[in-house]
């Protein structure tokens, strides 16, 4: 026999409990509605019916980016499941991560149009043939971080927003590609980190939405002008000058894209500058004669006698080899150096 017979005993009455009082609750409840109680009892609440997928009858093909390991996936999906039927390396730097962001197709299902974010120094825009999935010509460069990228129906142009996800905060661009020759034609400034590329069936405009001034502008697709803009701030939604780019176009340079807000309120009254979040991991490892300095700058140094050094921080072994540093650390696969 258990030496505490009221420990066990003492989740039935618990429970006991709670049947008892939900019991009370419910008979109150139709003393007080009897209307509810009867319309309860004469239309009883149902299950909804499970009702199978419809198979596919023909098949579909979709291609999915994979930003981190800089590959393309082309996948078919139809009566006989899903599959990846084809992987396709992007990118032309091994040892970097270029990292497909943007896919579009074309309307007559000819070309596939890709944007890499990263890569040296910013980016390009890619064309693929469908179906050989193989490069039509050499990437161009477009903007600072190319992104969201769109397709005229013509197929005669792609419009990529251009993010600028690591540049300073002032307006960036949206730029315009003449596909038949593959050459950049425009670059329109629109705001600060346009996210989102747009073209309304027609072809006639181009929408794209700016992350840090909340709006969303459109642009003439004959003229390669921005024609109007909205407000998409909360309460202040509302038609916008032409000519007004947001709250972060008035000399924001340099600011962290992360820390903006904060950083935008307490500039003012503090000018101590905020530490590199990047490195916050590594602060351990980090040597004492090296400081963190301002969100993406580069560290400055300090050693005991010796003038302000900049240190370099090198987390791509490959080229870590190549380089020779006169004092280092290594911490988590990054080399830290001068």
């Amino acid at each position: 026999m258990s030496p505490f017979p009221s420990t066990r005993k003492a989740p039935v009455r618990r429970a006991a409990r709670i049947v008892a009082a939900r019991c009370v609750a419910l008979a109150a409840w139709t003393v007080a509605f009897p209307d509810w109680a009867m319309a309860q009892e004469k239309n009883p609440p149902t299950m909804a019916p499970i009702v199978a997928p419809i198979r596919p009858t023909r098949d579909y093909w979709v291609y999915v980016g994979a930003e981190s390991a800089d590959k393309l996936h082309r996948v078919r999906f139809g009566p006989a499941g899903v599959a990846v039927e084809r992987t396709i390396e992007v990118g032309e730097l091994a040892a970097e991560m270029e990292g497909p962001h943007g896919l579009v197709i074309s309307a007559d299902a000819k070309f596939l149009y890709m944007t890499t974010g990263h890569g040296s120094p910013d980016g390009k825009l890619w064309r693929y043939a469908l179906g050989p999935d193989t490069l039509v010509g050499p990437g161009i460069f477009l903007g600072n971080f190319p992104a969201s990228i769109d397709v005229t129906p013509d197929g005669l142009y792609t419009f990529s927003a251009n993010f600028n996800l690591h540049g300073d905060m002032i307006p960036s661009t949206v730029s315009v590609v003449y596909t038949q020759n593959n050459s950049e034609i425009a670059r329109i400034v629109t705001c600060t980190m346009p996210h989102g590329s747009r073209i309304a069936p027609d072809g006639a405009h181009q929408y794209s939405a700016c992350m840090m001034d909340d709006q969303l502008v459109e642009i003439d697709t004959r003229t390669f002008e921005v024609s109007r803009r909205f407000s998409l701030a909360k309460g202040k939604e509302a038609p916008l000058a032409i000519d007004n780019m947001g709250a972060m176009s008035g000399g924001m340079a340099g600011m962290d894209h992360v820390t903006h807000d904060r950083n935008r309120v307490a500039a003012a009254t503090s000018p101590k500058p905020t530490p590199d979040r990047r490195l916050i991991r590594h602060r351990r490892a980090v040597p004492r004669w090296a400081s963190r300095s301002t969100p993406w700058n580069p560290i400055a140094a300090r050693r005991r006698g010796h003038s302000h050094r900049l240190m370099v921080r090198v987390c791509l072994s490959r080229a870590t080899r190549r380089m020779k540093f006169s004092r280092s650390i290594r911490s988590r696969g990054c080399w830290y150096g001068v």
